[in-house]
């Protein structure tokens, strides 16, 4: 009960108590005094009673008003708060801005101002105080630009799973991946293009564009290198060494493998000796060879290859000789299906100007330098003479 009420009933009780006794009295048997005046005064007390009564009733309409009125404050106070909470939360990134641009390296208040206490782990996060993902993990570092001693360089980490993240190594440095049990990625992946139309695409505008496997228990001269050699646009493999230093294993273009040998001029091309532990070898006539020539006599067969007037063509033909018969064979398909014999391959009956010899004659290697005006100067089905400015050469030789 407010104080007003208490006043409010004390006055009327008063007044009811005492003009109550004022009208008893005057009405009393032979009571005195009375008349016209004393009328009027009763009739004044009985007024300020009715008025009263009205003036109480209007109190207690007030009071039943002024409940309604607190309620209605209540509620307007509870949806205030409820909003000045939103509005909080909508500033927060804000606020968490300013503050990170404000940070002097002192570690003092940033936690309890930003993330209710808790430790700055990620300041955009979601699974809870560990998250499975979140942005600006920061780990100790003792430099000037610090929050909280984190350091500032790995603000803008990304977790990718509870125990692992990608991070920035140091300012202006590369990105690192910590061991996240493997990386999934379901389209292309593209090294230097933005475009890549492979699994994996590796695009180079001036270097070599290769793949390095090393290991940390055989470093240095264990590693593989490979790629395309940006010298020559060849495919290579090389061991302990950048592409073109060694060519251990090369692929050219129209699909020649060189092993040992970077110049592989036919379809397999080897520097050193082959050894066959099984199967043997397979010649074009079908036949396979499990063991040497009887009586020891080695061969050499050089394949079909194009030739033209004025060409030289270097060979290694792995002899291990300089003895050894050589027959130079002309055709004008890249089968031999019409195939001429030239000469000896030492001298034709024309001399170096209308056909082919062998020269600069090596234990492993030799040339074949065609003839100046033709390749070969041979004869038709008729018998007559027929001159060729191009078609393609052969040479086998036999060794003891």
């Amino acid at each position: 009960m407010t104080k007003v009420k208490i006043i409010a009933i004390l006055l009327i009780s008063i007044c009811l108590i005492r003009f109550t006794s004022i009208s008893v009295y005057a009405t009393q048997p032979g009571g005195k005094p009375e008349g016209k005046p004393f009328e009027e005064l009763q009739n004044a007390v009985d007024d300020l009673r009715n008025k009263i009564l009205i003036l109480t009733g209007r109190i207690t309409d007030l009071e039943t008003w002024k409940s309604s009125v607190d309620n209605l404050l209540i509620d307007i106070n509870t949806k205030i708060t409820g909003l000045t909470a939103r509005i909080v939360a909508l500033e927060e990134p804000n606020t968490l801005l300013e503050k990170v641009k404000q940070v002097d390296g002192s570690g003092s208040g940033l936690d309890a101002d930003l993330l209710d206490g808790l430790d700055s782990v990620s300041f955009a996060q979601a699974n809870g105080v560990y998250p499975n993902l979140s942005v600006g993990y920061a780990t100790s570092a003792g430099n000037s630009d610090t929050v909280d001693g984190k350091h500032a360089s790995e603000f803008l980490s990304l977790w990718t799973d509870g125990g692992s993240y990608i991070y920035p190594n140091n300012v202006n440095d590369t990105f690192q991946i910590t061991d996240a049990g493997g990386l999934y990625v379901p389209g292309n992946i593209g090294i230097n293009t933005t475009g890549p139309t492979q699994k994996l695409h590796i695009f180079s505008d001036d270097n070599d564009a290769a793949i390095r496997l090393e290991t940390g228990q055989r470093p240095g001269s264990h590693n593989f290198t490979m790629g395309v050699d940006n010298n020559d646009n060849k495919f290579k493999i090389n061991v302990g060494h950048h592409l073109g230093y060694a060519n251990q294993f090369v692929i050219e273009e129209g699909g020649n493998v060189g092993i040992g040998a970077v110049n592989t001029t036919e379809k397999l091309t080897v520097a050193g000796t082959i050894h066959s532990i099984s199967g043997g070898f397979k010649f074009p006539d079908g036949t396979v060879q499990t063991t040497a020539a009887s009586g020891g006599f080695k061969t050499y067969d050089s394949g079909w290859f194009p030739c033209s007037t004025g060409g030289t063509y270097n060979k290694i033909h792995n002899l291990n000789t300089t003895a050894f018969i050589a027959i130079l064979y002309f055709a004008t398909d890249s089968n031999g299906s019409n195939a001429q014999n030239v000469s000896d391959g030492f001298r034709d009956y024309e001399g170096e100007e209308r056909g082919g010899i062998i020269k600069n004659i090596n234990l492993t290697t030799f040339t074949i330098q065609a003839g100046a005006t033709y390749v070969h100067t041979g004869l038709d089905n008729t018998g007559n003479r027929i001159d060729y400015n191009s078609g393609y050469y052969r040479v086998i030789a036999i060794a003891l």
